[in-house]
């Protein structure tokens, strides 16, 4: 079952690239789930804990789910049947993916290797920079969802040329973050995977992505978009 994808109780090759143990594989557990789930949408979390089996618990414990979580190292577990809605964004629950990156977040929790900038976007103002091997990861795994399932890459948040480090559209098919409807998270995640979109490497999306989350506004450029 290593590197698999489970979808609609179907085994698909994951990602080139990703290193991803679904939960047919001890000793992932399988999160809570619903019905039938056919996917419009990709909501991006951030987990506000340092790692994924931390993760799981508080997710077991109030009886929650996400379809994938990525380690700081890159590496992917998938908790849920892509096929199959669970309770992750209030209203997008029946029409989401939910992917979640391993992300300390807050900025007093830093450890003496991470990097913390200033982000009036950010729930308390200071923000723990997400691996960037994680990134990547999600990266991959977003545009293979697509590939796979209804949801389109496109990001409905994005007006003009423009993203909006924050609340914002949602309603509509797409990749969206959690920030966009509730809580504060997600938006670094969004903005590096629209540059991947666009046809940056990872290199170049990581570096402008904190660069962009850097310059502390709620409005900022994404490289890559023709306006007009």
């Amino acid at each position: 079952c290593h590197n698999k994808i489970i979808y609609g109780d179907r085994l698909l090759d994951a990602p080139e690239g990703v290193d991803l143990y679904n939960y047919w594989h001890e000793p992932v557990k399988q999160l809570r789930t619903g019905g039938k789930l056919e996917a419009d949408q990709i909501v991006l979390h951030e987990s506000v804990s340092s790692t994924w089996s931390k993760t799981v618990n508080v997710l077991l414990r109030r009886h929650l789910g996400v379809h994938l979580l990525v380690r700081k190292d890159g590496t992917a577990i998938q908790t849920c049947d892509l096929g199959r809605r669970t309770v992750h964004a209030g209203r997008q629950n029946s029409r989401s993916v939910a992917v979640e990156a391993i992300s300390d977040y807050y900025g007093h929790r830093a450890k003496s290797n991470q990097t913390v900038i200033n982000a009036i976007w950010a729930h308390k103002k200071r923000y723990i920079l997400p691996s960037s091997r994680m990134l990547d990861t999600i990266w991959k795994l977003v545009e293979w969802t697509t590939r796979h399932t209804g949801v389109p890459l496109a990001f409905p948040a994005t007006e003009d040329g423009k993203f909006r480090w924050g609340r914002g559209e949602w309603k509509k098919p797409g990749i969206v973050a959690h920030h966009r409807s509730a809580h504060a998270d997600g938006c670094f995640v969004e903005y590096y995977c629209q540059l991947r979109s666009f046809g940056h490497d990872h290199g170049t999306a990581w570096n402008l992505t904190v660069h962009a989350a850097s310059q502390n506004k709620r409005l900022t450029d994404l490289p890559g978009v023709t306006n007009g």
